[in-house]
């Protein structure tokens, strides 16, 4: 009887062992997704959206500084040069990969709550926080994409400084869930570890 009960205790210690082992996996995985496949669409967005964005300040600041001031001259137009639809292109599309990426990491993330709950401790509040912000990123880059096409025949004043305010929002939207997410990496990690 007593070599049961430790041949029982053996196999729910090894059970434990190899569901410890089997979380740290997944939880591997989680944070390998969130560094390596979010790190290029994320770096492709804010490199171009500054690239694109650069130039442009320069003209605006030019043409509020006219605008405040009568005495300075300022020949310049906020569409008197080619814009690079490029880089607007490559921001938009690197921004909705982004999106999709994180969405599905949160659905992974989620799934580990479901399978493990009760032995990892999942950021809910953090998670409910990035659903929020990616809900707000996918709504800009719908209304980059409508802001495109109006002005991509035209640059348009008011819809163009509307676009760049966008293009604005959706990088520190984007900057605000890689925080987010770090967030929710370190609390997982955490208290997988516990």
């Amino acid at each position: 009887m007593l070599m049961r009960s430790e041949q029982a205790r053996a196999w729910a210690r090894s059970q434990e062992a190899s569901k410890q082992q089997e979380i740290k996996e997944q939880i591997n995985g989680i944070s390998n997704t969130f560094y390596y496949q979010l790190v290029i669409p994320f770096a492709a967005n804010l490199i171009s959206s500054l690239g694109f964005l650069a130039p442009i300040t320069l003209r605006i600041k030019g043409w509020l500084r006219k605008k405040t001031n009568r005495k300075i001259i300022w020949n310049g137009d906020l569409s008197n040069r080619k814009l690079n639809w490029t880089l607007i292109i490559t921001a938009i599309a690197a921004m909705a990969i982004f999106a999709g990426i994180l969405r599905a990491w949160t659905d992974s993330v989620y799934g580990l709550a479901r399978t493990y709950s009760y032995s990892v401790s999942i950021p809910t509040d953090l998670l409910r926080v990035i659903d929020v912000l990616l809900w707000l990123v996918a709504f800009s880059i719908v209304a980059l994409i409508i802001l495109f096409i109006i002005n991509r025949f035209k640059w348009q004043k008011a819809t163009g400084l509307l676009f760049i305010a966008l293009l604005v929002l959706g990088m520190v939207l984007c900057i605000g869930l890689i925080v987010f997410g770090l967030m929710s990496i370190r609390q997982i990690n955490y208290s997988a570890t516990l």
